[in-house]
């Protein structure tokens, strides 16, 4: 693997959890932005969700703002310039590179918030608190978000189609 590519898998990974460990300093233990002031402009449902269904694929549950702001705004403008600083050119790359770091930001959320016991009730999947996740695929012992499994799939398949570039 090209040392570019993998810096720029690492940069964004890096990313990810920082951003992960910050957005849980600022949402503290109401994750789903659902601690914020609802008369905000970027705690509103977003009216994208009537004209796109991502909510569909976080359980149907509706994006605020916030979330929009982050997804389709923030993260890709931090993978492109990721990508161009790496000369990293390849669109599958970039893609898989957007899915890990949702996905990355997401868990590290989970794993990294210390306002409440968030990653042991990640594990406890719908028995949990963690209400803004519909989805669960039970490993072993505990649930994972589907989300997450599928991430990681369609991640690898982009990969391994831009490997084949």
């Amino acid at each position: 693997m090209d040392t570019n590519l993998l810096y720029f898998f690492l940069s964004t990974f890096i990313f990810a959890i920082i951003f992960g460990f910050l957005e849980s300093e600022v949402e503290k233990d109401k994750g789903w932005g659902s601690g914020f002031n609802p008369n905000r402009w970027f705690a509103k449902v977003s009216p994208v969700n009537k004209l796109l269904p991502i909510g569909d694929l976080y359980g149907n549950i509706p994006l605020l703002n916030y979330h929009i702001i982050l997804a389709f705004i923030f993260f890709p403008l931090v993978i492109i310039f990721s990508a161009y600083f790496f000369h990293i050119y390849n669109i599958f790359y970039v893609i898989a590179s957007y899915t890990i770091t949702v996905s990355a930001e997401d868990f590290s959320w989970f794993v990294l918030n210390r306002h409440m016991h968030s990653f042991r009730e990640l594990t406890k999947g719908p028995n949990g608190q963690i209400f803004w996740i519909r989805d669960w695929t039970r490993v072993g012992n505990f649930y994972v978000p589907r989300q997450y499994i599928f991430s990681i799939i369609t991640a690898v398949v982009l990969i391994f189609l831009g490997m084949k570039l």
